[in-house]
């Protein structure tokens, strides 16, 4: 399985020769990228929340809970992982490119491919290497589908 990791505007650009999946990912307010027409896409998922890692939404919660943005955050949930790992489940062995996105294509997007990565091919060492991966992203996803779905 090949993970492509991509920014907002290398997405409203990206095509492909082969079959392949996409998650995008947006702030909960943003518009959502404008994706070109691919035939070759044939799956897409969208989700929304902000780019918070797992120290931040400890500070955010406890410490920040009574502050009217922290109000605001919406952070990454199990739901959100779930949603994840069943839209990849519904095209393996349908598509060997699973492509993300998120706006800067540096913690968010990576953070998915990193733990898919790990979970279906057991390795994720060169997202750490080349982007700095979304914590909470990557661990919510890694507890989830080891819990529902077993080891990797």
């Amino acid at each position: 399985m090949k993970f492509v990791v991509l920014n907002r505007d290398y997405a409203e650009r990206f095509t492909c020769e082969e079959p392949y999946i996409h998650i995008c990912i947006t702030d909960p307010k943003d518009t959502e990228p404008k994706l070109p027409d691919c035939d070759k896409r044939i799956g897409l998922l969208h989700l929304r929340f902000h780019d918070w890692d797992i120290r931040a939404k400890e500070l955010i919660t406890v410490k920040y809970r009574k502050s009217p943005t922290a109000q605001d955050q919406v952070f990454f949930t199990e739901d959100q992982a779930r949603e994840i790992i069943k839209f990849v489940h519904g095209f393996i062995g349908r598509v060997n490119v699973v492509v993300v996105n998120c706006a800067a294509g540096i913690s968010r997007s990576p953070a998915v491919a990193a733990a898919l990565s790990k979970c279906l091919c057991d390795k994720d060492g060169d997202f750490f290497k080349r982007y700095i991966p979304n914590s909470l992203v990557y661990s919510t996803i890694l507890r989830v589908w080891y819990d529902e779905w077993g080891e990797f």
